[in-house]
């Protein structure tokens, strides 16, 4: 079961990176004939930002906005490139976030276009997006859009009006490809490491013997997985535009999730793909212990049964975490009856373990 879940909330980590595509809200307004759209950015009561936008259909996702020094560092590294225009100003005051190969050309062909860009970023707006569907602008400010933002707006969104007829369909981008697959591994290995890390909180036992041997066997693991997805993402997003934002994004996800997704991977098919014959070890009961962990404002507990002679053939440890029936059920001076596999990866796990009719399978 647990093994089904993490497999599902892999595939929801992966749909996660792709619902971002920004919805359209409610129209606003028009002007002219066009509806605009009005978001407002607010902390608590306070208003701290808005962005609008007006509908236009663009066969891929453009967005401008001032270089920056994580830009320039990447250009220098060669996993990013920039689009010219052959416009001085506009290429050295805007930095063009695009793959389509028709994007050079039809900047450059639209002074009007880079007109206006260049007149929202100089009065403050951080970025001008196309994201398939419409154009947005967006900045900080303590007041709602003023008449002088819409007419900015409808500026931009007159000069790029040929954006719906003028380029090649959106599949010309590759960068949506390699984007895909490399997204697609890096987002399933979070959710993978999400369910088992739920597992550990909503299940408190054991299943393997010594738990800090499935993370040393981990370590080659991740080490293998990270440098083989680096590779590829270097490989791929090198020289395009976006390719640094996906470079940061991946390595950010993988050192949170590909640590825990390893272990945990190690942990499946070091049991999973066990073909050992099954070991049967009897030992003393000691006694049982239950512990209470809190962590802010949540409270759960682990049941702890000691053995009186773990150190004999093979070595266990001096307590193992099973579930409160199992732990409940012994008395001091009882045999438990403890089953073993010895593990793909050559790390013991428990196949089960019973007291008085009382059973633990893992």
């Amino acid at each position: 079961m647990w093994i089904a879940l993490r497999l599902v909330l892999a595939i929801v980590g992966f749909s996660i990176r792709f619902r971002r595509r920004r919805s359209q809200p409610t129209p606003e307004g028009t002007r002219g004939n066009t509806p605009y759209f009005v978001t407002m950015k607010k902390q608590g009561r306070q208003t701290v930002g808005f962005a609008i936008g007006m509908p236009i259909k663009s066969p891929a996702w453009i967005r401008l906005h001032r270089g920056t020094w994580a830009n320039h560092l990447a250009k220098r590294l060669r996993v990013s490139s920039e689009v010219h225009t052959g416009d001085p100003k506009f290429d050295d005051d805007v930095y063009i976030t695009c793959d389509h190969p028709a994007a050079p050309p039809f900047f450059a062909q639209r002074a009007d276009l880079r007109a206006a860009v260049i007149a929202a970023l100089e009065v403050g707006y951080k970025r001008v997006e196309f994201d398939g569907s419409a154009v947005w602008m967006d900045r900080t400010s303590t007041a709602g859009p003023s008449e002088a933002d819409l007419a900015m707006l409808e500026a931009i969104h007159t000069a790029a009006k040929p954006l719906e007829a003028g380029l090649p369909r959106r599949f010309a981008d590759n960068f949506i490809w390699h984007a895909l697959v490399l997204e697609t591994l890096v987002w399933t290995i979070l959710g993978y490491a999400v369910a088992a890390f739920l597992r550990f909180y909503i299940r408190f036992v054991d299943i393997h013997v010594f738990r800090t041997a499935i993370a040393l066997r981990a370590i080659p693991v991740a080490l293998v997985l990270l440098a083989l997805i680096l590779f590829l993402v270097y490989r791929w997003m090198r020289g395009t535009p976006r390719g640094q934002l996906l470079i940061v994004e991946s390595v950010a996800v993988l050192l949170v999730g590909l640590p825990i997704a390893s272990m945990q991977f190690v942990a499946d098919t070091n049991r999973a793909l066990d073909s050992s014959k099954p070991a049967v070890v009897t030992r003393a009961f000691d006694h049982c212990e239950s512990r209470v962990h809190r962590r802010e404002r949540t409270t759960w507990y682990s049941h702890h049964v000691w053995l009186r002679d773990s150190h004999g053939e093979p070595a266990l440890p001096d307590n193992i975490r099973v579930p409160a029936d199992v732990c409940a059920a012994g008395r001091p001076g009882d045999l438990i009856e403890i089953t073993l596999g010895a593990g793909r990866w050559g790390v013991p796990y428990y196949r089960k373990i019973e007291i008085h009719g009382v059973t633990y399978e893992p």
